[in-house]
């Protein structure tokens, strides 16, 4: 019967060894990846757990899924997958798109903890690469604003202050030069930072209205 063997010419049937499959009127086999076999019974490893091992014994022989990878909603998985770009996996997961890349962060192949956006770059979606986030020009922090890579995600693009200027993808302000000032928020360019007035003294990082900036001495 089914979870016992015997040899060839013999009129008795001993337990199956564990670790193989002994069904009634098939050759024996081993175990096979993504399953233990006790008495010649197959199981699968549960679900979240993986096994390569050909000749597992018991569900001690399954192990829990790595971080970084996912190991399909049933045990039928003989290795781990990778976590796809965009997401990230914690240790036994199911599917490798539970938790999703939140704002503010990318997270590439095989991520465990989501990745701060890159400095000079806005990570304005979920969903996002790191690879993708570097690669194009579309998340690049725009002209007038800068983005620095701090120990919390930048929600949204920070303005450029006045006394200096901030072109396309900057992670802090340029200061205006000595002797030029810009009293206005969000610039963009050099231009932006003017000749200071006779008369008047102007350090670098000045962004004081014409009225506010002191007077030579």
């Amino acid at each position: 019967p089914d979870g016992t063997q015997s040899d060839e010419g013999s009129a008795t049937c001993e337990p199956c060894q564990d670790g193989k499959v002994c069904l009634s009127g098939q050759p024996i086999t081993n175990c096979g990846p993504g399953f233990y076999c006790t008495a010649g019974i197959k199981y699968p490893c549960p679900p979240e757990t993986y096994s390569t091992n050909l000749t597992a014994v018991s569900v001690n022989d399954c192990q829990p899924c790595p971080e970084g990878e996912f190991c399909g909603p049933h045990s039928a998985f003989q290795v781990p997958n990778n976590c796809p770009a965009g997401y990230y996996c914690e240790e036994s997961q199911k599917f490798g798109q539970e938790n999703i890349c939140p704002k503010g962060y990318c997270c590439d192949v095989n991520t465990i903890t989501p990745e701060l956006c890159p400095a000079g770059k806005f990570c304005s979606i979920t969903g996002l690469s790191c690879l993708e986030v570097n690669s194009t020009d579309s998340y690049n922090c725009p002209a007038g604003y800068y983005c620095p890579k701090t120990n919390s995600p930048l929600l949204a693009p920070l303005n450029c202050p006045a006394g200096s200027y901030c072109p396309e993808k900057v992670d802090s302000p340029i200061n205006c030069a000595a002797g030029t000032f810009n009293p206005y928020q969000n610039a963009i360019d050099i231009s932006w930072c003017q000749p200071c007035p006779p008369g008047k003294y102007c350090e670098s990082n000045s962004g004081n209205q014409i009225i506010d900036l002191p007077s030579c001495a």
